[in-house]
């Protein structure tokens, strides 16, 4: 249920297994482990922030999404998957974040960020 491109290191590796891995390493650069909260834009499925519940199991993440039908879908996935709700669908678009300024550890575009435009991530607004 990923939508990001994979981190790929060999040949032989499935989809799958590279999206799962690109998780992992933005989720080690990002430095989850010592996170609290994560604010992860343009969230997809919500697949990712599955992921990192599981990993960095202190942490809670605001998934925010333009699309309400993927929120929907996720918000499914969700209850699914974790036992433990960490995990918040946001419906709204990343240039009008409903969120005060500084009032997240991380934020994460992993499954959008083919989609923001360059300029808009040279103004510096976080």
């Amino acid at each position: 249920n990923m939508l990001n491109f994979g981190y790929w290191d060999t040949d032989g590796m499935s989809p799958i297994t590279a999206q799962n891995r690109l998780c992992d390493v933005a989720g080690n650069i990002a430095e989850l482990n010592s996170a609290k909260s994560l604010l992860d834009i343009g969230s997809g499925l919500s697949s990712p922030a599955i992921k990192w519940t599981s990993v960095y199991p202190g942490i809670e993440i605001s998934c925010v999404n333009i699309n309400y039908l993927q929120l929907k879908e996720a918000k499914n996935l969700v209850k699914e998957k974790l036992s433990q709700n960490q995990i918040y669908g946001i419906n709204s678009t990343s240039t009008m974040l409903p969120f005060a300024k500084n009032s997240m550890d991380r934020i994460i575009a992993l499954e959008s960020a083919q989609h923001l435009n360059i300029l808009f991530l040279n103004q510096n607004v976080f």
